[in-house]
């Protein structure tokens, strides 16, 4: 098993309500007509897909051309701040939890050690 190291932005998925307006955000920063090009769409057909209100959606064929084209990977940083970095605070709390359980054992013992000497 290989170990993944990942450098982003935390807090990126508190700066977007939703994965579609990351995404659209995304898109203009990379540069809107270039991406309509880049995923066979006209400038009009892409706004829609970008709109929350139009029934059509950018899709994952969509997302996954520009991630191919422009190796910018801003909408993936913001589902893994989303939802493994939730992950890894549940592991934290967890092992403090387990640590303090521990740590309250710890002290029985030495009381009973101590008293044991006395």
């Amino acid at each position: 098993m290989e170990q993944l190291n990942l450098s982003f932005e935390q807090g990126i998925s508190r700066k977007h309500r939703t994965l579609q307006r990351c995404c659209s955000a995304w898109v203009y920063r990379l540069g809107f007509n270039d991406i309509a090009i880049d995923i066979d769409a006209s400038p009009g057909n892409l706004s829609n897909k970008l709109s929350e209100d139009s029934n059509r959606k950018f899709g994952v064929d969509d997302l996954e051309k520009v991630l191919d084209e422009y190796c910018d990977f801003e909408p993936i940083y913001y589902l893994i701040d989303k939802f493994l970095s939730k992950q890894t605070d549940l592991s934290k709390q967890q092992l403090l939890a387990r640590a303090d359980n521990l740590m309250s054992e710890f002290r029985g013992v030495i009381n009973e050690l101590q008293q044991g000497d006395q």
